[in-house]
């Protein structure tokens, strides 16, 4: 296949993490906050009123992740002389910079989100092996296999750790494979998730929340996002927007089967593992024309759904916290949550009637707003303006970019001294690629 004309566009990406965030903050209000007037009356353990499969939405945060890292740092940064070229990944003080960076981007949401979960458990009742507060302190609660009652969603920020690790080490490496390889490795990654989640519901089904808490299983999924990253930048896609319109159908009919198998919770569990290849090809395919074009990118492009993106990173940590906190203040000793968690956790969190969904949901939203806004957006912008110093790494939470702009990306056509496009205008296009990652 002949090479892409233009370089992967990553806007809609923005999109998703927005709609992604809410399908996980759905399905947690839905499972764990939502009964019947008749069931609180009757004290009786409340059946699901529908399912949100929210598991496969949280797949797609580490195939997104995977997949801009590579599109924005599948660079080389010019040296004097044009011949001779240096990786943005030369040495450990620049793998080390990239690592600090990425983790003091997601800290302070992070830390909010656990003092709010902290505070309202101190307050109300404890409601967590003790051994979980350290693990949780220094985000390694993924490498003990489960989250914890009171910060449940960082767990998934947790498994971001080694992957970040992971992407600095296997950038240059994996970027010199050509197509045929990266395709392979995104089968074998596959194959891998596959066969552990169908084993692991056939033998251990009691134990599938190891598989899906355990940070580690998370890899392939991260890997297989990168391989669509280089995969963005090597080939081209026969007809990406009649693709991207048909997977999107499908994603959609995932939801929708999610939501009648309210019994069959392996579904949830085997589909996050197995469809993610699906959602690498939907985002490589998405990547490969310009934004808004088709019905599919002009939806994740709508400015509600941009705002949802904007502020998905804060929402989906903080919304199980504030969560926490509603149900503290209407239901004073919250239901026996001074009950262990895996001694009845869901029987604990029930509380809420269906028609208080909106509610459930904008309550979280407009705290994660103001968090973002006052805590997270300065955050990032203090970061973004010391990286885009010469010499420094520019990067962000999806979608990250060299700081060292090259000729040929600001338009300057070497030895003719003719100017192709605006460069402030390019400037500040690499800017708010770092802000939204």
């Amino acid at each position: 296949m002949p090479p892409p004309p233009t370089k992967p566009t990553l806007a809609p990406l923005n999109g998703i993490r927005g709609l992604a965030a809410q399908v996980v903050a759905l399905g947690h209000i839905v499972r764990y906050f939502i009964v019947t007037i008749s069931d609180i009356e009757s004290g009786k353990y409340p059946p699901l009123l529908f399912n949100v499969n929210n598991l496969t939405a949280v797949s797609l945060f580490f195939v997104i992740s995977g997949f801009t890292l590579v599109v924005v740092y599948d660079r080389e940064r010019d040296g004097e002389d044009a011949e001779m070229k240096e990786p943005v990944f030369k040495g450990w003080k620049e793998r080390k910079e990239f690592f600090v960076k990425r983790v003091a981007r997601l800290a302070p949401i992070y830390y909010l989100s656990l003092l709010l979960g902290v505070a309202g458990f101190v307050v109300y009742g404890y409601a967590w092996e003790y051994y979980w507060i350290p693990s949780t302190l220094l985000a390694l609660q993924s490498l003990t296999y489960y989250g914890n009652a009171w910060v449940g969603p960082l767990w998934s920020v947790s498994a971001f750790i080694p992957q970040y690790i992971l992407f600095a080490f296997t950038l240059h490496p994996m970027r010199r494979h050509p197509p045929r390889t990266l395709i392979i490795i995104i089968i074998s990654c596959f194959v891998l998730t596959a066969l552990l989640s169908i084993l692991w519901s056939i033998f251990l089904p009691g134990f599938m929340i190891f598989l899906h808490f355990f940070g580690i299983f998370r890899l392939p999924v991260f890997v297989t996002g990168m391989c669509f990253g280089f995969l963005a930048k090597k080939v081209t896609v026969p007809h990406p927007k009649i693709f991207a319109e048909i997977i999107s159908l499908l994603l959609l009919l995932d939801l929708i089967i999610g939501a009648i198998l309210t019994k069959v919770w392996q579904y949830n569990f085997l589909t996050q593992f197995l469809l993610y290849p699906l959602q690498g090809f939907w985002i490589l395919c998405l990547s490969q024309y310009p934004a808004g074009e088709g019905v599919t990118s002009k939806v994740l492009m709508w400015d509600w759904i941009r705002f949802l993106g904007d502020t998905s990173y804060a929402y989906y940590c903080l919304h199980w916290p504030v969560l926490q906190w509603v149900c503290f203040m209407v239901a004073g000793d919250f239901w026996g949550v001074k009950a262990y968690v895996f001694e009845g956790l869901d029987a604990a969190y029930h509380f809420f009637h269906v028609s208080a969904i909106p509610l459930l949901i904008i309550v979280p939203l407009a705290v994660a707003t103001v968090a973002h806004n006052v805590l997270e957006k300065p955050a990032r912008k203090t970061i973004t303006e010391k990286a885009t110093k010469p010499s420094a790494v520019l990067e962000g939470p999806t979608s990250q970019a060299p700081a060292d702009l090259r000729n040929e990306d600001l338009g300057l056509t070497k030895g003719t001294g003719t100017v192709a496009v605006d460069v402030r205008e390019r400037k500040e296009a690499g800017k708010r690629d770092v802000e939204e990652a």
